[in-house]
This record gives C-alpha cells, sequence and structure tokens, in this order.
C-alpha cells in the first residue's frame, strides 16, 4: 500500500469515527438541552456541548480538506501531508 493510499485510508476512517462522534455530541447535546430546559439548568451545560459539536465540525471540515488535497496529489506529494493526517488521526 502507497504512503498515499494509506494516509487516506487512515484519514477517512477517522472522519467516519468524527462523523459518529458529531451524531452522538449532539444528541447529548439535545437531550442536555431538555433536561436543562426541564430544570432551568444554567446554560454554561449547553455552550460547553454545543462547542463540542462546533469543535468536531471544524475538525471534520480540515479533515475532509485535507483528504481532497490529497485525492488529488501525486504519490511524491502525498508525504507532504504525513505529519497533518498523523495529528488528525491521533
Amino acid at each position: 500500500m502507497s504512503i498515499k493510499q494509506k494516509l487516506e485510508q487512515q484519514l477517512e476512517a477517522r472522519l467516519e469515527e468524527w462523523k459518529a462522534d458529531i451524531d452522538k455530541a449532539e444528541a447529548e447535546a439535545k437531550s442536555e438541552k431538555a433536561k436543562a430546559d426541564a430544570e432551568k439548568a444554567e446554560a454554561d451545560i449547553q455552550k460547553t456541548l454545543w462547542s463540542n459539536v462546533d469543535g468536531l465540525r471544524k475538525k471534520i471540515e480540515s479533515a475532509e480538506q485535507q483528504l481532497a488535497e490529497l485525492k488529488e496529489s501525486t504519490e511524491e506529494q502525498a508525504s507532504r501531508f504525513k505529519d497533518e493526517v498523523q495529528r488528525l488521526v491521533a
């Protein structure tokens, strides 16, 4: 397997994990919001949870951009993505 293929595979796998994570985070945020509304809890809980959702969205956006660039790169160019992909999938 080439470096490019390996990096693509790692990034695609991490994207799928993050997409599942964002679904869970959104469900948790909605659940906590309902609880907070019912209990009239402070808005800090909601802000923190939605901040987590926003953080995951930014990670996904960055990873999708890296993946698109990686897919368009040559095998020789793919090595420049290695550090960034390793950071994203860690």
